[in-house]
């Protein structure tokens, strides 16, 4: 299960610390948290400078004036699993937000609740709908959005904590880790359905998407195989998942975090390290049987 895997950093680290003293086990523990600490800490003053708001461990939707509806749109469907981007055609935050969505994008049985029904639902849809220009700037009344659809839908995702509590604490983080993994930061760069890019676009978009599955799947990859497994490298190459999922997905569970906030540039940063590290172990294999030089050796 992917949100569990900050679990192997702490296991390993008891397992081979436990004997020691404070002080040799305090190195791991500030490996760990450190990164963390100093990115949550400018993020923290970024939003105290911004909103003069003392706002830890939020995305950069912290202290931005973004409609009240829209964001509690947003937390809802991430509470039921749903990637909270609008730029997914068959996303329930689609739905939500877009005039014309695809007919699949449309609320699932398993999507409602006592509190949330379809007609609630679509009562909340025509009043974001309405809350919306057709085109220009958000005037000061429609930047505050609709405080009634706001309400009902932090109503809604209550009545998932508290009516699906399975779906909400564990199947949500999954299906979120998913779109986490499998979708890639160029989505933030062209914010619509993939069909409706250029060609060019698109091709930006694949180039940012394979890297992020590259250097990401480097990092998980660290989990099941490690060169070097007692050497202070791996724990840096696993901090991208425990940062990543854990972080983004279980307790912000904004997946779309991951464009913003500024730890992602550690989960490339940390494969590079890993491919590195591969390359180095491998090349001299390969290059002693084809009797070449080895071109990472100066």
């Amino acid at each position: 299960m992917a949100p569990l895997l900050g679990v192997w950093p702490a296991v390993y680290i008891y397992q081979n610390y436990r004997q020691q003293a404070w002080r040799k086990l305090l190195q791991p523990v500030v490996l760990l948290i450190l990164p963390f600490l100093l990115v949550d800490g400018a993020w923290t003053a970024r939003n105290w400078v911004v909103s003069q708001q003392f706002i830890p461990l939020q995305t950069a939707y912290a202290g931005t004036p973004f409609p009240e509806d829209y964001l509690a749109a947003r937390r809802f469907v991430a509470a039921l699993g749903e990637d909270p981007v609008e730029w997914n055609s068959t996303s329930l935050m689609s739905w939500l937000i877009r005039p014309a969505p695809a007919p699949q994008a449309a609320p699932q049985p398993w999507q409602l609740t006592q509190q949330g029904t379809y007609d609630s639902l679509r009562w909340v849809r025509q009043r974001l709908q309405l809350a919306r220009p057709s085109a220009g700037l958000l005037t000061a009344t429609q930047n505050n959005g609709d405080s009634q659809a706001a309400a009902a839908l932090r109503r809604f995702h209550d009545a998932v904590v508290q009516e699906k509590p399975w779906l909400y604490y564990v199947v949500a983080p999954l299906r979120l880790t998913y779109y986490l993994v499998l979708t890639g930061g160029g989505n933030s760069i062209f914010a619509w359905p993939f069909g409706e890019l250029a060609l060019w676009q698109k091709a930006i978009r694949l180039l940012f998407t394979c890297t992020h599955w590259l250097l990401m799947g480097a990092a998980l990859c660290s989990y099941c195989w490690w060169p070097r497994p007692r050497s202070a490298g791996w724990l840096l190459v696993r901090l991208p998942p425990i940062f990543v999922i854990l972080l983004f997905v279980v307790v912000l569970r904004y997946v779309e975090a991951r464009y913003f906030i500024v730890v992602y540039p550690l989960a490339l940063l940390t494969g590079t390290v890993w491919l590195t590290q591969l390359a180095g172990r491998i090349a001299p294999q390969l290059f002693r049987k084809s009797g070449k030089r080895n071109p990472l050796i100066p």
